[in-house]
This record gives structure tokens, sequence and C-alpha cells, in this order.
């Protein structure tokens, strides 16, 4: 039941995180011939890419979290009244409740330091 659960788990992060990627990247459009990628690169462009990433691993985190959660509440509601099923199913419930934290503390730590480069650039 376990790698059920964990296959579709898994078929589903791919479907909605990475499929999504690969179908977007045809819209990139390759620079000039002789004309390196990095030399219009601005301070705007490093932050942009940064907070991106934070929002892309912000989200990925979150779902993955509320995955875990919700396998927590399914292991807990089938535990059955069975002690050491019902401790497994809080201990998944607490990873799941920590893993959103951690994604929040992320999150804020990443926008504090976007910010702290926004007032250098403007300074």
């Amino acid at each position: 039941m376990k790698k059920i659960l964990f296959l579709f788990l898994f078929v589903l992060t791919i479907g909605l995180f990475i499929i999504p990627s690969i179908v977007s990247a045809g819209n990139v459009v390759a620079p000039p011939p002789g004309m390196n990628v990095l030399d219009n690169l601005t301070a705007d462009d490093v932050v942009q890419i940064i907070v991106n990433a934070r929002n892309w691993f912000a989200g990925v985190v979150v779902i993955i979290a509320v995955g875990v959660i919700l396998f927590g509440a399914f292991a807990y509601m089938t535990a059955g009244g069975d002690d050491k099923k019902v401790g497994v199913a809080r201990k998944i419930l607490i990873n799941g409740v920590i893993g959103i934290i951690v994604a929040l503390f992320a999150y804020g730590i990443v926008s504090f330091i976007s910010t702290l480069l926004n007032d250098l650039r403007s300074n």
C-alpha cells in the first residue's frame, strides 16, 4: 500500500512540475550566434532569478509537505486504534507540518536577502 501511494505521489509530482517545465522550454529564444547570455545580465536579473527560484522551491516543498500531511491523515484514519500505527501516523503528520514551517522560513530568508540586495542596489 505504501509503495502504491508513494508511486502515485511521485507520478503526480512529475506531472505537476516537471512536464510543464519541459513544455514551456519550447518558448525559449536562443541568443544570436556570438553573443554571450551573461553579457547583458544586470543586478535586477540576478534578483529576479533568485526570487523565481525561491517561489518555485517554496511551492514544491509546500506541495510535498501537504502530500505528507494527507498521507499521515490517511494513516491515522486507517490505524484502527492500534497504538503503534497511530504513533507512526502522528510522526508523519508532525514531519509534514515541520516541512511547511521550513518552507516558510526559507521563503522568508530569501525574501529578506533579496530586499537587502534591492536596497544595496538602489543606494
